[in-house]
């Protein structure tokens, strides 16, 4: 099973999502959907997106076509959102998670 969500068991628990489940992670600026799993592995307030990968979408890769998640879908990009020494923009987003279909 291709995991791409982490959430935590707790979390999970209360919002009836169980282990391999197909999952909505929505933000104001987007929305993406994957498989779930479920952990003691990450804090019950935070939904991970495992996005390494940025899901692919490229004709020419065969096997890892149509895998994986974006996450920047959910990220809003502002300049108010830039540290400005390091350059860097701020990756954290508030979502909403759900079973897909829920």
């Amino acid at each position: 099973m291709d995991y791409n969500i982490l959430l935590n068991s707790e979390t999970a628990a209360a919002k009836g999502i169980e282990d391999g489940d197909t999952v909505c992670v929505e933000s104001k600026t987007g929305k993406v959907s994957g498989t779930v799993c479920v952990t003691e592995c990450i804090h019950p307030q935070v939904v991970g997106t495992l996005g390494g990968h940025l899901g692919q979408w490229a004709r020419h890769k065969k096997i890892a076509r149509g895998k994986g998640i974006n996450h920047n879908a959910l990220i809003a990009f502002d300049w108010d959102l830039v540290e400005t020494v390091s350059g860097q923009s701020d990756s954290c987003a508030r979502v909403k998670i759900y079973k897909e279909g829920g």
